[in-house]
């Protein structure tokens, strides 16, 4: 029982650490040219009908991209990005708000918040605590700040510690933890809870 619980584990953690890891390496896009020839910013527009997000250029022209190149790391309201793209034509769009559906023939990542240390106001919509909800499926989660980073306790059948960059620094089964992870562990005991199955549950019946 104990080897086939640990090697899907494993994995859970291996997908959330490469996805981590991906995303540091899409931040040294920062540091380069535009590869593209429009600058954009992804912005969520999910209070309107039919919306997600949109691409919105500097002049103010909005995108919904629904083909094309990939779009990686996964696109998030904030990310800057530099794309090309070609007008679709003869489809209709369930968006109310007004814009043009686009192709992406170029895109390239120029910053994204995701490389940015998370608080308990975003947390929640950053894609690797996305991912670790759904995969781990906690009875809640906390936040504790420090003087150096902001960490993040998932709490139910094992307990998981991230630190605010979406990195698994404690990964505890039973009592056992190492002294930094123990220390961890025992300041979130005093925290209140910024998310939890329950509160979801409850929204879900209302």
């Amino acid at each position: 029982m104990i080897m086939k619980f640990f090697f899907p584990t494993l994995v859970l953690i291996s997908m959330l650490s490469l996805s981590a890891c991906s995303l540091f390496k899409s931040a040294s896009a920062e540091e380069e040219s535009p590869l593209c020839s429009h600058s954009a910013v992804y912005q969520s527009f999910q209070h309107e009908r039919g919306c997600q997000l949109l691409l919105v250029l500097e002049d103010g022209t909005r995108l919904m991209v629904i083909g094309g190149v990939t779009q990686s790391p996964r696109p998030m309201s904030g990310m800057e990005v530099s794309v090309d793209y070609e007008p679709v034509t003869g489809m209709a769009s369930p968006c109310a708000v007004e814009h043009t559906l686009v192709n992406l023939t170029c895109f390239q990542v120029l910053s994204s918040p995701e490389t940015e240390c998370a608080d308990a106001s975003n947390v929640l919509t950053r894609n690797w605590m996305q991912d670790a909800i759904g995969s781990f499926n906690p009875e809640e989660v906390k936040m504790l700040q420090t003087d150096s980073l902001n960490y993040f306790q998932l709490s139910g059948e094992e307990i998981i510690i991230f630190n605010c960059r979406g990195k698994i620094d404690c990964f505890v089964q039973g009592p056992r933890a190492n002294a930094f992870c123990t220390e961890l562990i025992q300041r979130f005991e005093e925290k209140d809870p910024i998310w939890s199955s329950e509160a979801v549950r409850d929204r879900k019946k209302d």
